[in-house]
């Protein structure tokens, strides 16, 4: 085995963290792991990068502030900052987004593309996006349940795959239509539909990969982008 995944979010807490990356030093092993970017000390990264970590990977959830107080996952302003010094240290970093959230407005939305931009122009390596789905057990089911029905609970919590990759010529673009490829059988926002999302989520993807020739977008242009690709 020479390159392995940790699935835990805690990893840049870990109290044995400095040890671990020592001892792996001294081998040929890559290692990935997803991390919260609020964990992440700057003063580690060449513990990090000589241990043959090779990419992070960062639920950011969304770019609005008041998505993140929904979800319970403040991000931190230094956050774009951070990307760049991990790029520095050759750690490849990567983020997680969700779009349609119930209460998500066009306005958040917008927040959350001006994100992913600045976040491209720091180095970001890569992205997944995903459509806000409830789950058993979440509080988001609980606050659908209040809003729908406890009678919409199945439709609620059951997906419809998609086979728009099919239609799409970016490579790129396609590849992460088809890897993350159900969204919600039951639309959950209250502006846009279960397709709409989708779409929206298409548009950003294409914001990410040429981000050059979107950074300049300001916040009013962008929800226009989305208006038009939604």
């Amino acid at each position: 085995v020479r390159r392995f995944y940790f699935y835990d979010d805690n990893i840049l807490t870990w109290p044995q963290l400095r040890i671990f990356c020592k001892h792996l030093s001294v081998h040929r092993i890559q290692w990935m792991a997803q991390a919260r970017i609020n964990d992440l000390k700057l003063d580690f990264l060449p513990y990090l990068s000589s241990s043959g970590c090779c990419r992070l990977s960062f639920g950011f959830e969304s770019g609005s502030h008041e998505i993140q107080k929904y979800v319970g996952k403040i991000i931190k302003p230094d956050a774009v900052s951070k990307i760049t010094k991990l790029e520095q240290y050759n750690v490849n970093s990567r983020a997680f987004f969700v779009i349609g959230f119930p209460q998500e407005t066009l306005e958040q939305m917008a927040e959350t593309a001006r994100y992913i931009l600045d976040l491209a122009n720091a180095g970001l390596s890569d992205i997944a996006i995903f459509p806000a789905r409830p789950y058993p057990g979440t509080r988001m089911l609980d606050h659908c349940l209040g809003l729908f029905g406890t009678d919409r609970y199945d439709q609620l919590i059951d997906f419809i795959y998609m086979e728009d990759h099919k239609t799409e010529s970016n490579p790129w673009i396609k590849e992460k239509l088809f890897h993350y490829n159900t969204i919600p059988a039951f639309s959950i926002n209250k502006q846009f539909s279960n397709y709409s999302i989708r779409r929206i989520i298409r548009a950003l993807y294409k914001l990410f990969d040429s981000a050059p020739e979107f950074s300049s977008m300001t916040k009013s242009a962008l929800r226009e982008y989305i208006l038009a690709n939604q």
